[in-house]
This record gives C-alpha cells, sequence and structure tokens, in this order.
C-alpha cells in the first residue's frame, strides 16, 4: 500500500531486528525521514505455560528496552464442554476442548503514571461493522503542592469525575482493512442535543493493519495533557485489533490443538520459570509496589481439559504399556517352557544315547570275558617269568703279599624264586653276608652260569689239586679237613 502522506508521522509494524518470531518493532518515519525503531513490541513465547490459552502484549521503548509504556493482558472466556455422545465418540472418547470466545473488551495498562484505558467492541447491527471505543481523561497529572493532603489523594486519571474524551476505531467499509481513529467528543456533552454537536475528526489511520499514520493537525487540537500516551494508547490498540480481533483465535490466544498435546515437548525449567509480563496494576501510588509472591491463578477451562485430557491419554498410554508388558512376559514365559522342553528333549536324546553305548560295551565286555575267561575290568596281565641266577661274587681287591686261606663254596639257595625282591632273604655263609648283585648288569649282558656248576676251588699253592681233580662228583661238594704238610 501506499503512504497517506510521507510529512505525517507513520508507525510501519515489522519483524524487531533481534529475529525473534513473537518480537515486532513500530519504525517512525516523519517528513521523509528513513524508518527508525521507535517501539518494540514483544509478546511471551507462545510455547511456555504463562503464554498458553491468552494473549499478552508490552510496548518497550527501542533505545531502553528497560522502559516499559504499556501493555495488554487478554484472557478469553470459553464455551461449554459438549455432552453430544457423537461429538465425544468423534474426539476420542472425550469431551471435544472448549473453544476461545472472543472478548467484547480489553485493557490497556500504562505505566508512569499508571492509568488504565479500556477499549469496548459495538457491535454495527445489520450489515454494519463493529467499532471499538475507548475514553482518555483531558488531566492525567496531579498539581504541584506541597500539601500532605494533596498527596493523598488519587491520580486525576484515576478519578471519576475528570472530563475524558472519547474516541472510536472503526471501518471505513464493510470490505476495507482499514481502520480509522476518531475523537467523537467528550464525557461532558450532553446525550440529547446533537443539534451543536461537533463532527467527529480523524486521528489516526490504521491502513491495511500494517502501518499507523498520525494526523498530525487534528492530533494537536486534542485538549489532553498526555500525548505521549495517547500515542502508545492508539499504538498498543491497533496491535490488539489486528493479532485478536482480525486473527483466527486459535492463534490469537496461542491454543494448541488437542492432536499436537502427545507431540509437544516438555518445557524446560527456564521456560518454567520465565516470568509472564507485568500483571495489571490498579495501584494509584506513585511509587512501584514491590512484587511479592501470589498464588498461581487457577487454570483456565481450556487448561483443564488438556489437564483432563491427559490424564486419560496417560491412563490409556499406562493400561496399553501393562497389557504389552503382559503379553510380553507371556511370550517369554512360552519362550522359556519351549526351551526347557527342547533341552529335557536333548538330554533325553543324550541319556539314550549314552546307555545304548554302555550296553554295547557291556556286550563287549562279556564277549571278550567268556572268550579269555576274565572279568573285564578287573583283568591284571600276567608278568613275564624272570630266570634263577646265581650273584656273581665279589671281586677281592689285590693284596700287597698273598696269604694262604681256604675259601668255603657259597651255599646253594634254596627254592626258586621270581626276581631279586621277592625271594628269601639269602643266609649269611661262615664268610660273612654277601650283597646281591644283578644278573644283567655284573655280567656285561651275558647270562650267568647256572647255581648248581660250581668251579673248582685250587689251593694257593697248588696243594690238593689232583685229589680233588680224582674226587667223584658226589664227593666234590664235601669239605675236607687239610692235613699238616709238615707233619
Amino acid at each position: 500500500t501506499k503512504m497517506l502522506d510521507e510529512n505525517l508521522p507513520t508507525f510501519f509494524l515489522k519483524q524487531a531486528p533481534d529475529n525473534v518470531k513473537h518480537h515486532h518493532s513500530f519504525y517512525l518515519t516523519y517528513r521523509g525521514s528513513e524508518p527508525e525503531p521507535a517501539y518494540n513490541l514483544k509478546h511471551p513465547d507462545p510455547a511456555s505455560p504463562p503464554g498458553k490459552n491468552c494473549y499478552a502484549a508490552a510496548l518497550f521503548d527501542s533505545y531502553n528496552p528497560e522502559i516499559l509504556y504499556g501493555e495488554v493482558l487478554i484472557r478469553p472466556e470459553w464455551t461449554q464442554p459438549s455432552l453430544s455422545q457423537e461429538d465425544i465418540r468423534k474426539n476420542g472418547g472425550v469431551p471435544p476442548p472448549p473453544q476461545p470466545i472472543l472478548p467484547q473488551e480489553f485493557t490497556i495498562q500504562l505505566y508512569n503514571p499508571d492509568q488504565q484505558v479500556v477499549v469496548r467492541q459495538k457491535s454495527g447491527g445489520w450489515g454494519g461493522t463493529p467499532s471499538y471505543n475507548f475514553s482518555m481523561p483531558q488531566q492525567t497529572f496531579r498539581l504541584p503542592s506541597s500539601s500532605a493532603l494533596d498527596r493523598q489523594l488519587s491520580d486525576p486519571a484515576a478519578d471519576m469525575t475528570t472530563p475524558k474524551i472519547n474516541f472510536t476505531w472503526k471501518k471505513d467499509g464493510k470490505l476495507s482493512k482499514d481502520l480509522g481513529c476518531f475523537m467523537t467528543g467528550k464525557s461532558t456533552d450532553q446525550v440529547g442535543k446533537k443539534k451543536h454537536k461537533e463532527p467527529d475528526i480523524i486521528v489516526s489511520m490504521f491502513q491495511a493493519l500494517k502501518e499507523v499514520t498520525i494526523y498530525e493537525s487534528n492530533y494537536h487540537r486534542i485538549d489532553i495533557e498526555d500525548p505521549k500516551g495517547l500515542e502508545v494508547v492508539l499504538l498498543l490498540s491497533a496491535a490488539v485489533l489486528k493479532e485478536v480481533y482480525f486473527t483466527p483465535l486459535r492463534e490469537a490466544f496461542n491454543v494448541v490443538e488437542s492432536g499436537q498435546l502427545g507431540l509437544r515437548k516438555h518445557s524446560s525449567t527456564n521456560d518454567v520459570r520465565r516470568q509472564s509480563l507485568p500483571q495489571l496494576r490498579t495501584s494509584s501510588a506513585p511509587n512501584m509496589p514491590t512484587k511479592s509472591s501470589r498464588p498461581a491463578p487457577p487454570a483456565d477451562p481450556r487448561s483443564q481439559w488438556e489437564i483432563d485430557n491427559e490424564t486419560a491419554r496417560l491412563k490409556a498410554a499406562q493400561d496399553t504399556e501393562r497389557r504389552a508388558a503382559e503379553g510380553k512376559r507371556r511370550e517369554q514365559e512360552r519362550a522359556d517352557a519351549e526351551a526347557a522342553k527342547k533341552l529335557k528333549k536333548q538330554m533325553d536324546a543324550e541319556e539314550k544315547e549314552r546307555r545304548r553305548k554302555q550296553v554295547e560295551v557291556d556286550k563287549e565286555t562279556e564277549r571278550l570275558r567268556k572268550k579269555y575267561g576274565t572279568t573285564g575290568q578287573d583283568f591284571v596281565p600276567p608278568l613275564p617269568s624272570r630266570q634263577n641266577y646265581a650273584p656273581r661274587p665279589q671281586q677281592q681287591p689285590p693284596q700287597p703279599r698273598p696269604q694262604q686261606y681256604s675259601v668255603q663254596p657259597p651255599r646253594p639257595q634254596q627254592g626258586w624264586h621270581a626276581g631279586p625282591y621277592l625271594g628269601p632273604p639269602t643266609m649269611a655263609g661262615a664268610s660273612g653276608p654277601s650283597a646281591s648283585q644283578s644278573s644283567f648288569f655284573h655280567s656285561n649282558g651275558l647270562p650267568a652260569k647256572p647255581q648248581g656248576y660250581i668251579k673248582p676251588k685250587k689251593s694257593f699253592w697248588g696243594l690238593g689239586s689232583s685229589r680233588d681233580a680224582s674226587a667223584s662228583g658226589s664227593d666234590r661238594n664235601v669239605v675236607r679237613r687239610k692235613s699238616s704238610v709238615m707233619f
């Protein structure tokens, strides 16, 4: 759209420089100057709990963000829940959610000084368009006074006897998107007399719901002490009319659809602690009251319905999870039973195979017992027989000089024994005990001579050799007494 006049003060409603979706700014251009930010219009985060199911807006200074000029807070009324069974069935077994109702009025809270301006909607009748009326007091500030009694009085803006100037927002036509603000008179005008009534004076134009143009010449004709407050009221009321009365109510009041409740993320701790815009204050005291902890306001019908719906959904989800867990448990028990049955079957098969092999082993053992006459595992193979060899006589070490002595032949061993460790101990002869000698290691691997053959003993001097040689075999073993060679 085209500007009415570039020389007039014009405020453009655009996105804020911080690029926050719910923040906007009013850019001012005057006498052909470049638009510069003059006011910041801020809204609470729609995803935060304070921003749900309500509308809130605040107007701050662009250069000093801590300066708050005014704010608006609207909590709508809600429709009653439907008891129709058809509607409940279509909504999944729960009553349909309550819907917001368009409010007939809203309040603009101004600060420094504190003042409330109520904007009321007035229907236009058949074929007409609605209008939005408000009034501003002529006197806003107190007169300087040193009297303590005067300081105890209320501000002129809160005094019912203070004259007020009436204004109204209305559309130029039914199909037009432009709103015009007109000054319609004063509260002191007589209602019944219209003969000398002045015509309505246009003060501002909200063109295409995007820019607010102030008619400067008519604006200065208004007999009012606080023109800055009127400017703030014009901008805030224009923003509220656009965002509430010319916007779908669900979007205006941040109503979350019932299908999005399950998909909505839980708010963080910072979102829960985030404070909403300051509440409307009606105190006329000059000093700002300190903030005190107040109990949370009761939940609106929409929030209560969301709570009930969420409770029902969680209960249904809990029942579903419980049934799923029960089914999973039964399935696990069935699987465990199948596994136990399969394991038992496998163990039975292994036991059967073991018994079959044991039967085969028993049959083979019985066959071998019948064949060899032994009893299976008790059979011990016989040790190989050993021949009885006479121990090899010990060799005497050489003597330095020969001496004549007699040696008795060793006695033959009595009986037969299997080995050197199984036989009876050897009896000691006349010459003392003889050591046991191995028949293999002391004979250089050759078999020893039989024990029955005894080598004949010869005298050291060769005496008695012929007699011993001529003796019979039976007499060789007889020990004879030796005779002296001298006698």
